[in-house]
């Protein structure tokens, strides 16, 4: 009996794959287009040959693009945090939670999770630094060292050491950017820049992963806003910068690490109708974000305290590649500008605190430090998505961070260095 049934189940997968092989790659490559799920495409592809030609073609990976693609908010403080603790507050998109195979249930969309979502990472306590797509630049002991990872494949690879001892510096005064480049083929490269405040200046240091090694270290011409993280687009890592030695924001600078001039930047005037009042003094109002890869700046105003009305503008930056200084020559479209009153509360605090990274109508919104709300402005629809525990206080908004990850078609692969292997946490 148990070798007829076997038989069976034998003859039943080669009708199976019989009538698979009728079926014209074109129907096939539809087929898998549809699959959201990137661990499933990955399963197809060791099916057989066929399938993983079909996947990995460019005509696929060009009509995957298209699509929406999964995404992630990770909000921190600003300062290290515990890998025993979760997260702050997480946002998962629809086809993230599928991608993370979380609960599905949006009744709240923000919320801390008892898995910690970087809890397969080695060191006890982390700060995070950047983002670009699915990589994340993290630092432990406030700047001891530094390391790589990707929250999906759940790899990472730790830096070289500096060659300064940074301990203590990357927790309230140190910023870092990741830039990578030719992520898809075997020219994959990246590079971090780190800059930090050195007595009555500053200073940066690059690290290059073809050649393993640190750069000298230069200063640096500029003071940043520790705040807000960077924001990575268009091959440049962009900063808020700040009037020396002042809490006023006077423009954005964007620094290119693989630019051959260690000491080009490009400093991005705000957009024409941006107050030049004390409104800059406080940076809280101005939020830089990134939706479908392009820079959007935010900025938030009280009208009328006593009726708590209140303005939000949005900008977006507009590359021209074509001219101008090393083809960086760009311009701001206004994107959005409405009015709200409260929400049904005194209101008297009211800053954006994220943008959707891939629905440009969407904006994440605290009142109060307390009450976050989901805006979708085209619809003028509003939704709380979630309620801080405990009464907020200024500096908290302040520091309250954002991390948008946008998971790319196929999940990037940390390239190894030499003095670096990649580490897996299903290896571990």
């Amino acid at each position: 009996m148990g070798i007829k049934k076997r038989r069976a189940e034998q003859k039943e997968k080669e009708e199976a794959m019989a009538a698979m092989m009728l079926i014209s790659d074109n129907i096939l490559s539809q087929i898998f287009i549809r699959i959201h799920d990137c661990r499933s495409l990955l399963r197809c592809t060791t099916v057989c040959k066929a399938w993983f030609s079909i996947i990995n073609s460019d005509h696929f990976r060009h009509e995957k693009q298209k699509q929406s693609k999964p995404c992630t908010l990770l909000f921190t403080h600003g300062h290290t945090h515990k890998l025993t603790k979760p997260l702050p507050y997480q946002y998962f998109s629809e086809e993230s939670q599928t991608l993370h195979q979380k609960n599905t249930d949006n009744t709240n969309i923000i919320h801390s999770q008892d898995d910690y979502y970087l809890n397969f990472l080695p060191w006890p306590e982390v700060r995070l630094l950047s983002v670009t797509d699915d990589l994340l630049l993290l630092s432990r002991e406030r700047g001891k060292d530094f390391m790589i990872c990707n929250p999906f494949t759940k790899q990472w690879i730790v830096i070289p050491k500096t060659p300064i001892d940074l301990t203590g510096v990357f927790d309230y005064s140190g910023h870092g950017g990741l830039i990578c480049k030719n992520k898809n083929d075997e020219l994959f490269r990246y590079r971090i820049m780190l800059v930090w405040r050195r007595n009555a200046d500053f200073a940066r240091i690059i690290f290059s992963s073809e050649t393993g090694e640190w750069s000298n270290i230069i200063a640096f011409p500029y003071q940043l806003l520790w705040d807000q993280p960077p924001i990575i687009c268009n091959g440049m890592i962009h900063w808020l910068s700040l009037i020396h030695d002042t809490l006023t924001a006077d423009g954005i600078i964007a620094c290119d690490p693989f630019h051959e001039d260690p000491n080009y930047y490009n400093f991005i005037q705000f957009p024409l109708g941006f107050p030049q009042d004390e409104r800059r003094k406080y940076c809280i109002n101005i939020r830089l974000g990134l939706v479908q890869g392009r820079l959007r700046i935010s900025l938030t105003t009280f009208i009328t305290k006593k009726r708590r009305v209140y303005s939000v503008k949005v900008w977006e930056l507009n590359y021209d590649n074509n001219n101008g200084d090393d083809g960086k020559t760009s311009s701001w479209c206004l994107v959005h500008d409405f009015e709200k009153s409260g929400i049904g509360f005194n209101s008297k605090y009211v800053v954006v605190m994220a943008f959707h990274p891939t629905n440009g109508d969407v904006l994440f919104i605290l009142f109060d430090n307390i009450h976050v709300y989901q805006y979708d402005i085209r619809e003028d629809k509003m939704e709380k998505v979630y309620q801080f525990p405990h009464p907020g206080y200024h500096a908290f908004g302040m520091r309250l961070q954002h991390f948008p990850i946008v998971y790319p078609f196929w999940p990037t692969k940390i390239p190894a260095l030499t003095s670096s292997p990649i580490v897996s946490a299903l290896d571990v």
